[in-house]
């Protein structure tokens, strides 16, 4: 089935329409009102160490476990339940508070960022200016240190994706994270074997980060009632226009592995394939038609294909991630969306891999995407993309070329 166009605006809004919906239910989105709560004990123990005073601890899992959407969360509520844990115990956890920041290295290329998105986000959770603005990155570094220091407050970083961070972030990360400073601590999240071999590099002949991990967590996938409650969450979130079965959350269930990313790439699909066929209810031939239509994507065989002795899942090896080590952190950002979206705008690649991107203010919005279309460009000039066509004045739906998705796919 030609499912070309489906995500115009047109055809969205028809959709919407079409079920009564306020939105799509199964867009990518981070709030609280779909988050389904799972390993909530074994996160913030993880959490407990990084805030009293551990250098770095480890949210691992398979893509697609939703590593991202914990960290996210964390980042909502994390200061929060320092608050109580302070209140129990202020032996442990010494510190008056904490700030958590989420950092996504796909955006953060230059230490000159990192210090700046620290200071920007100090400022906004503080709701005034404790850290002024300055070119002078010594200068950045001490002011943020000192303000630390001075109010008893402990950084936390919620590092997503650090398999990809360069090498001058990591060895900035282990400067941070030495015990004489104390000042910052570090939560980061990433595919396992990934992780272990990124955090094994030594940096200026310093000894590895690695060596610093107090603790790590890996993801599970969901249960059967948590898929149900992931799905039911999401309906209601957008006002409940659609409903799926027990029998069809239980299928979506079983061909997702319990993967949260994987259980919504069926359900949107569902819905857009019911759409086309004017269809009011989701049914079986529908999500088979759906999942048949992504495996290819997902690299699946059967839902039993979906977890290995090691833990991983098809949307793990949907990319051969050797490929993409020579490429800057940003142009593989650019590649992972590209061939997840299979086709997309420029706005749209950047707002998949960058979930933060809406808080930006209109300058840096605008700085970021023109970085974003600049890689674009080398991209295509190295035949890495293609342009699918033009969507409006200037703007293009760019797709990865066949050369390129040939290299990546795996198996």
């Amino acid at each position: 089935m030609d499912l070309e166009g489906l995500y115009s605006i047109d055809k969205e809004e028809n959709l919407l329409s079409f079920y009564e919906l306020t939105r799509n239910p199964f867009i990518d989105t981070f709030t609280t009102n779909v988050y389904v709560p799972r390993q909530g004990f074994e996160i913030y123990n993880l959490a407990q160490l990084v805030c009293q005073g551990g250098a770095i601890g480890l949210l691992t899992g398979p893509l697609g476990s939703g590593k991202t959407f914990e960290l996210v969360m964390l980042e909502k509520y994390l200061a929060k339940e320092y608050e109580k844990w302070r209140e129990i115990n202020k032996e442990a956890f010494k510190w008056d508070k904490v700030l958590p920041i989420y950092i996504d290295v796909g955006t953060v290329k230059q230490i000159s960022f990192l210090l700046t998105t620290i200071a920007r986000e100090i400022n906004k959770i503080e709701d005034r200016e404790v850290i002024s603005s300055t070119n002078d990155l010594y200068l950045l570094e001490d002011s943020i240190i000192h303000f630390l220091r001075k109010e008893n407050i402990r950084l936390i970083l919620l590092i997503n994706e650090i398999q990809y961070v360069n090498p001058e972030i990591l060895d900035y990360l282990r400067a941070l994270s030495e015990p004489n400073v104390q000042a910052v601590g570090i939560l980061a999240c990433g595919p396992r074997k990934l992780v272990e071999k990124k955090l094994g590099e030594r940096t200026t002949g310093h000894q590895p980060l690695g060596r610093r991990v107090v603790g790590e967590v890996t993801l599970n996938p969901l249960t059967f009632d948590q898929t149900k409650e992931l799905i039911e969450k999401r309906l209601e979130w957008a006002d409940n226009g659609i409903s799926f079965n027990e029998e069809i959350t239980e299928l979506i269930h079983n061909f997702s592995g319990g993967f949260p990313a994987i259980s919504i790439s069926i359900c949107r699909k569902s819905l857009e394939i019911a759409f086309l066929n004017k269809e009011k209810t989701i049914e079986r031939n529908t999500v088979i038609e759906a999942y048949n239509t992504i495996r290819g994507l997902l690299k699946m065989r059967g839902a039993s294909d979906v977890l290995t002795t090691e833990g991983i899942h098809p949307l793990e090896q949907l990319i051969n991630i050797e490929i993409l080590y020579p490429y800057p952190p940003l142009q593989q950002e650019i590649i992972k969306s590209i061939w997840v979206l299979k086709e997309a705008t420029c706005k749209k690649i950047l707002e998949h891999f960058d979930p933060k991107v809406q808080e930006y203010s209109k300058k840096e919005y605008r700085n970021r995407y023109q970085s974003v279309k600049k890689q674009i460009n080398k991209l295509k000039k190295k035949n890495d993309i293609e342009i699918v066509r033009a969507v409006s004045r200037g703007a293009f739906l760019y797709r990865l070329s066949a050369r390129m998705q040939t290299l990546l796919a795996t198996g």
